[in-house]
């Protein structure tokens, strides 16, 4: 393998460049994955930790004066009073990415900073009854992307009610709150392991749904919430036999 190229005149350039330039190199994006690890003492659960694979940011690492810039832009977050790991990050330019068990031990730096947030969910049927409200207290969140597995989540596999009761949830809190602000969300469907391949789903915009299989959508109520349902070649009376009541839902 050849060897890199060395700029050996990095350190005679003016201090104002090469500030500059330990700037530029933070802005870098980077998706960075945490690890919840929680336990039980007595009845009450807690974070003991959260841990990464992601290395810290190559410009804390290189001299002093990059890290010294390199500090006014990442700083230390997901640390607990168990331990003493904590993640450099620099929530205007990176992905935090997490399973959606972790929402519930998020501290308040974490809610408070977050901009970009990817979730991997396994049971969307409680996403919204366990998580929605802590979604709406990250105030400077503006995209979140939620991963789903189809073997893994209550479904029906004829019209799909495991993704749209996800997006359906986004819709019930944007109803309920007119005023929340709500991240641009896009529901992916995890693809393939082997090439990596994903598929998007359903994007949820504002609290509006964005249906992109060009055959509408029905919202019904029933007695415990909202659950947005495909209609995908079949009768109308057979999707609303025994509900309350429904409507047409134009997206």
């Amino acid at each position: 393998m050849p060897e890199r190229p060395k700029f050996h005149l990095f350190p005679a350039l003016p201090s104002e460049l090469r500030l500059k330039i330990w700037a530029t190199i933070c802005t870098n994006p980077r998706t960075v994955s945490l690890k919840c690890k929680r336990n039980v003492q007595y009845t009450r659960r807690f974070a003991e930790s959260f841990r990464t694979r992601v290395p810290s940011p190559a410009v804390l690492q290189v001299c002093r004066e990059s890290r010294a810039e390199g500090l006014r832009i990442y700083q230390r977050y997901f640390e607990t009073d168990r331990s003493p790991r904590y993640t450099y990050l620099s929530f205007s330019s990176d992905r935090v990415k997490l399973h959606d068990t972790a929402l519930t031990y998020l501290g308040p730096k974490e809610l408070a900073g977050i901009e970009r947030m990817v979730l991997d969910v396994r049971d969307c049927a409680y996403f919204g009854h366990f998580h929605i409200d802590i979604i709406k207290r990250m105030t400077r969140l503006r995209e979140l992307e939620i991963f789903v597995q189809e073997g893994e989540v209550y479904r029906c596999p004829r019209y799909g009610i495991y993704l749209h009761s996800l997006s359906g949830d986004f819709q019930d809190a944007r109803a309920g709150d007119p005023e929340w602000d709500c991240p641009h969300v896009r529901i992916l469907k995890r693809g393939k392991k082997e090439d990596g391949e994903r598929e998007e789903i359903v994007r949820v915009l504002g609290g509006k749904c964005e249906d992109r299989s060009g055959k509408g959508s029905v919202l019904f109520k029933t007695g415990l919430r909202c659950v947005i349902t495909q209609i995908q070649e079949c009768e109308l009376p057979s999707l609303v036999d025994g509900l309350v009541m429904f409507w047409v839902f134009e997206c």
